[in-house]
């Protein structure tokens, strides 16, 4: 998916004192000797500065109570800016369906009663939600429609943003000249009225279109003018966000020493700022200038940071592709009634002609317009038709995506009732695997390498817990953590465990083999597993993660730190539950020192079909 930056642009509808006070807006609002229109605007403006941005809760509920009481007292103006504050609370939650209505509302009756640069902010506001919706064509048209006014009002501030976010939809649309011809337009208005901000911006916007068009000694010059101007305005998304920028230049310089120092830069101020998507990029840049180097430790480290960021952006991705179907959905929803409209139109006009003296000239025209009509909607039809099998698809690959990284029955909770509870189990088992000397073995290793055999090792070992329905945990480095029994226990979930402990050790000896054979350094593995109680659910805020808790968990980890090379150790527990089964042999270890557990009963596990 593309990622175009976009400048939002809000120009407040209300009129009101250049002095003020948030409590004094506040106030004023509270006031019921003053006349509505203050009121309206004391609120809509407090609204805005206190909590539009910061606190998108309390903006929804205060800005809903905005417009039943500019609807009460008929104030167009006040319904005008109570939508267009909603709209942008919705855009700001990922609603685009509900931010584009809202938008499209304000606009309806703004344009009655708005000036040029409230209808140019609107006009922005709306060409954000089709950019977020890459649909580009129509983000342009909005786009230029907001210039217009900009430009009649003469809001210089105003027409430098919009150029600039004209020129990153080309820019991301690869067309290139285009994109240059409105970066230019937008530095020379920043420059003629020296705004700072959108200096910062647009610099980045050239650095960016000057990498894209391998010119990367005028790439860095703008870049490294972006990072100083962002640092002075201490505008910390843009100064992490050119930082990061400049690196990704100076690796392909080969300039790996310079690009690791601003990518670092980058990296802790995108901490700060709490943007997960500039850490992945950051990441994404230290792995490659440590690959670069030959530092291959520090490549994976990063490269392991940029896998589990990606996780997290993923799962936001999944939710916005649910929501962007949910977007084109409405927008086929919108047409269908627009076509039903037209024909109701088109019909009624054909009655209204319909007198005993044109019977003849009536009947050949409303053949036509019948034949018009017949045309018109089967193209449109077989277009509403191609929609709904597009939006079909996509579903279908949101569903897959999102269940690559829940379990079923979590991501259907997940999507019915937007959270997931966590819960207790009993009975779980929970295996680790971890590899023998993994770091002595990285170090010998190139990066690529490297991390092409980790993920050859963990599709088989995911293969292997869907052929025995167990739940993959997640992967903490070279570690692999899967569960059995979760999130819908079942029978013979504990034997499965064990059968795929089994299973991914002879995966490795063999595998070992192939690699000895052909000269290459080999994986060895330990396995561990432990039976009893858990807490699952999703954990993070940013980032949608299945994890399980509990002492049975660590016991486990134990299990896998105290057991040997190529074989399955089990604690008492999992052996208890299964020492009856034909299929298994045991092999009891005494009592074994385990990290925080003290002397712990152990045992090695076979499958007996193997002995004979």
């Amino acid at each position: 998916m593309k990622k175009i930056i976009i400048l939002s642009i809000i120009v407040l509808t209300f009129s009101y004192s250049k002095s003020f006070s948030l409590d004094s807006l506040y106030n004023n609002w509270n006031n019921p000797s003053l006349s509505d229109s203050n009121r309206i605007a004391s609120l809509g403006r407090f609204i805005a500065i206190k909590h539009l941005y910061s606190n998108p809760d309390s903006a929804l509920i205060l800005s809903n109570r905005l417009l039943v009481f500019a609807k009460e007292k008929k104030n167009e103006r006040g319904i005008s800016s109570a939508m267009n504050l909603l709209g942008n609370i919705h855009f700001g939650r990922g609603d685009y369906v509900k931010a584009l209505e809202y938008f499209k509302q304000s606009l309806t009756m703004r344009e009655k009663v708005a000036n040029n640069s409230e209808l140019s902010s609107l006009y922005n506001n709306i060409g954000n939600v089709y950019a977020s919706q890459e649909d580009i064509n129509n983000a342009i048209t909005y786009y230029k429609k907001g210039l217009e006014y900009f430009e009649k009002d003469g809001n210089k501030v105003g027409m430098a943003g919009l150029l600039n976010n004209i020129g990153a939809l080309y820019n991301s649309n690869l067309d290139f000249e285009k994109a240059l011809e409105y970066f230019n337009r937008s530095l020379k208005i920043s420059e003629e009225i020296n705004h700072k901000p959108g200096l910062a911006r647009t610099y980045n916007s050239l650095g960016l279109y000057y990498k894209h068009t391998d010119s990367p000694t005028k790439a860095i010059i703008y870049l490294q003018k972006s990072i100083d101007l962002n640092m002075n305005l201490n505008n910390l998304s843009g100064y992490a966000n050119s930082n990061i920028n400049l690196g990704t230049i100076y690796n392909i310089l080969n300039k790996y020493n310079d690009a690791i120092s601003v990518c670092k830069e980058g990296l802790e101020v995108s901490k700060q700022i709490g943007s997960p998507e500039y850490e992945r990029n950051a990441c994404d840049c230290l792995y490659k200038a440590y690959k670069g180097q030959g530092n291959n430790i520090q490549a994976l480290l990063f490269h392991e940071k940029m896998a589990a960021l990606n996780d997290s952006i993923n799962s936001n991705e999944i939710l916005k592709d649910l929501q962007q179907m949910e977007f084109q959905k409405q927008l086929v929803a919108d047409s269908l009634r627009q076509n039903q409209k037209e024909l109701e139109l088109k019909l009624e006009y054909e009655k209204q002609l319909n007198s005993e003296n044109q019977k003849r000239n009536i009947a050949i025209g409303s053949g036509l317009l019948l034949l018009v009509i017949a045309v018109s909607l089967y193209f449109r039809n077989k277009s509403i038709k191609k929609s709904r099998n597009e939006i079909s698809i996509e579903k279908e690959r949101s569903e897959a995506l999102l269940l690559n990284i829940l379990p079923e029955k979590i991501a259907q909770e997940l999507k019915e009732n937007g959270k997931s509870e966590a819960k207790s189990y009993d009975l779980i088992s929970v295996l680790f695997t971890d590899f023998k000397e993994f770091t002595q073995i990285s170090e010998e290793l190139s990066a690529t390498e490297l991390v092409s055999e980790i993920n050859t090792c963990f599709e088989a070992f995911d293969n292997i817990c869907s052929k025995y329905r167990i739940e993959k945990i997640k992967t903490i480095g070279d570690s692999y953590m899967a569960a059995g029994g979760l999130p819908v226990p079942y029978n013979d979930s504990i034997k499965n465990t064990v059968l795929a402990g089994l299973e991914m050790v002879e995966f490795i000896s063999k595998r070992k083999i192939e690699r000895v054979n052909a000269g290459k350094y080999p994986f060895e593995m330990r396995v561990g597993i432990n039976t009893g109680n858990v807490v699952a659910g999703i954990v993070g805020v940013k980032k949608f993660q299945y994890d399980i808790w509990g002492d049975t968990v660590n016991t486990a980890s134990r299990m896998e730190s105290a057991g040997e090379v190529g074989k399955v150790n089990i604690s008492q527990s999992t052996f208890d539950l299964l020492k009856n089964d034909p299929d298994f042999l045991f092999v009891h270890r005494g009592k074994i020192n385990a990290k925080g557990k003290g002397e712990v009963d152990m045992y090695f596990v076979e499958r007996v079909t193997l002995l004979q």
